[in-house]
């Protein structure tokens, strides 16, 4: 949904304006959402969630955004946990999780269809029908497609098609829910190739597909109001396939169950177990290589969590510990302390101690990557050497351990009015064994043409300070007019092992803020608008900048709604990120656009 929703308004209005995150484009299908942290193009350290199903890639560590374009009229909620939640969420949850929970097909019976397009959304449209099967069984199915038009400059069009179901049942005090989708998006862009002979870094095009596919089943089993049994599992397949540079594939089986119950009264516990099969496979071609191609991996995990009522409807102690065990680094422990204390109805101070891992990818740990650009490309020895290109090899060490956080956080949360409402807080994170690059010294080497090769491989011999505040206010001005706001002051500092200050211009702004206002006009108008600014990124060399969408929608009737959105309005174009500097992919800017958008609802 984030990588090229088609309302990006929307999106932002439930996830962009949070506090604490921020979302930025490359081109017209790469996205870079961070939380805490640096927004680059591969942020680990952020865990997304979709109905229990995690689409988080221990390929690479990243995040398959491509894979949750979802409809947002079938979402639920979006949940954006800010900080480590590795005591429930599990490894890499190590700056924040979103868990995306979509509407029970109950809650999507009859018919939906939309349909639209623009500038730069060109073409998009979607039908989701719900039906009754029989007593207490509910279903629904969809399809969705768009297609999404070059940035300038580039040619990094794409398209999507995507169709999946769900079905609840709900027998007595039980729940079955069964539901699965296919997705298949296919996007261009140009890229680096280096090479040994002139013109040693050329540029190409490369056309990519992804294909993805999911299935889950899940039983829950109600006790009581304060008692539950859930026990569900879930297959996940991700298919990246590129014309030149061969195939990844990566699957995911994954079992868990968890069980809450009520202890002496007070105590709210809730503990589970889980596991985890992982296989993936690398197709070695022409960009990287894996040793071994296959690799299957396994994680076992249990945790327990007890909520802990010391002074009824006062003071709460929250403490939880999770339990992992991951094939590449052993044991994995993430425990949590949380104190809330309501002074009044009001009121809610909180603080919190945690510490959180991120399980280190194959590309640090078995991948390579032969030839990797270096710029300038080409150094003048003198003689009798004279000229030579200069490339970077990358490979991947076995041994690396997680990365580690150990965080504290203090919160306040404050509703004078009915209609206001304030949240603060305020955190410091410790980053531990934080994984780098260490380069050997660069050597001449003879074939197949005299070049020059610096080694460069991962290690954990480096570390970071990370401290900010956020903040959010939400303020009903009148019945029909409502106000957001959100800022976040983040400064991170990066040490190497000798405990030296490193890229003090790190790629996360340090300032950001937005503000989102919704009217309901009169004659079935709604008007929304959503501005922010995001600080200058230095280690991109990209400045600062502000932006507005707006979005005027006319409620025909109670059937029918017309809506035209406006994005990026500020400037007609403008750069959000800097270079991949794996693929070294081109990076387009981000227009001025629009689009119109007819919903059905019957």
């Amino acid at each position: 949904m984030f990588a090229g929703g088609l309302d990006l308004l929307q999106v932002g209005q439930e996830f962009g304006l949070a506090p604490g995150m921020g979302v930025a484009q490359a081109d017209a299908s790469s996205w870079a959402v961070a939380a805490r942290n640096v927004s680059a193009w591969y942020n680990d350290k952020l865990l997304v969630v979709v109905d229990g199903r995690s689409v988080y890639l221990p390929l690479n560590n990243t995040v398959a955004w491509e894979s949750i374009d979802y409809l947002l009229e079938d979402v639920e909620r979006i949940e954006v946990i800010r900080g480590p939640g590795g005591t429930l969420w599990g490894a890499n949850a190590v700056n924040g999780v979103i868990n995306i929970v979509t509407k029970s097909a109950k809650a999507t019976q009859g018919l939906y269809a939309t349909g639209g397009g623009g500038t730069e959304e060109r073409g998009f449209g979607a039908v989701r029908y719900g039906l009754r099967p029989f007593d207490n069984a509910f279903l629904r199915t969809y399809v969705r497609g768009a297609d999404r038009a070059a940035r300038p400059g580039g040619i990094d069009s794409s398209d999507v098609l995507q169709g999946g179901f769900r079905f609840d049942w709900e027998p007595g005090d039980n729940q079955v829910t069964l539901q699965g989708d296919l997705f298949e998006r296919r996007y261009a862009n140009i890229f680096t190739f280096p090479q040994y002979t002139p013109p040693y870094l050329p540029q190409e095009r490369l056309d990519r597909r992804t294909d993805t596919g999911n299935v889950l089943a899940r039983f829950q089993h109600r006790f009581s109001e304060d008692s539950d049994l859930q026990v569900q599992a879930s297959y996940d397949y991700y298919a990246f396939k590129g014309n030149s540079i061969g195939t990844a594939y990566q699957e995911l089986f994954n079992v868990e169950s968890q069980h809450r119950f009520p202890l002496l009264g007070r105590q709210d516990v809730v503990y589970g177990l889980g596991y985890r099969y992982q296989p993936n496979n690398i197709d070695n071609r022409r960009l990287w290589f894996g040793h071994p191609p296959k690799l299957r991996q396994q994680v076992f995990s249990s945790f327990v969590q007890d909520e802990i009522s010391l002074v009824e409807e006062r003071l709460r102690l929250t403490l939880g510990t999770k339990l992992e065990h991951h094939d590449p680094t052993g044991w994995e422990v993430q425990p949590n302390a949380r104190l809330a204390w309501l002074p009044t109805q009001r009121q809610t101070v909180w603080a919190a101690v945690s510490r959180a891992v991120q399980v280190p990818a194959r590309s640090a740990t078995d991948l390579e990557f032969p030839l990797l650009a270096v710029e300038p490309p080409i150094v003048d020895f003198g003689p009798p050497v004279g000229a030579v290109p200069i490339f970077l090899r990358y490979a991947g060490r076995p041994g690396v351990r997680s990365q580690v956080l150990l965080s504290y956080e203090l919160g306040y949360r404050f509703q004078p009015l009915d209609q206001l409402s304030f949240d603060l807080a305020a955190f410091y994170n410790d980053y531990d064994r934080l994984l780098g690059g260490r380069s050997d010294p660069l050597r001449l080497e003879p074939a197949p043409v005299l070049h020059g090769l610096i080694d460069n491989f991962s290690v954990n011999d480096y570390s970071a300070r990370a401290y900010g505040t956020e903040s959010a206010v939400q303020w009903h001005a009148a019945e029909w007019w409502r106000l957001a706001g959100a800022y976040t002051l983040l400064v991170v500092r990066e040490y190497d092992a000798a405990a030296q200050l490193r890229n003090g211009a790190a790629s996360e702004p340090s300032h950001q803020a937005t503000l989102r206002s919704s009217m309901d006009l009169p004659g079935g108008l709604q008007l929304d608008l959503w501005g922010r600014f995001t600080d200058r990124l230095p280690q991109f060399n990209v400045p600062s900048y502000f932006n507005l969408d707006v979005r005027l929608a006319w409620r025909m009737s109670k059937h029918l709604e017309l809506a035209v959105v406006g994005q990026n309005l500020i400037e007609d174009r403008r750069f959000e990120l800097g270079d991949n500097i794996v693929l070294r992919q081109q990076v387009t800017p981000v227009p001025r656009g629009v689009y119109a958008q007819l919903t059905c609802r019957f």
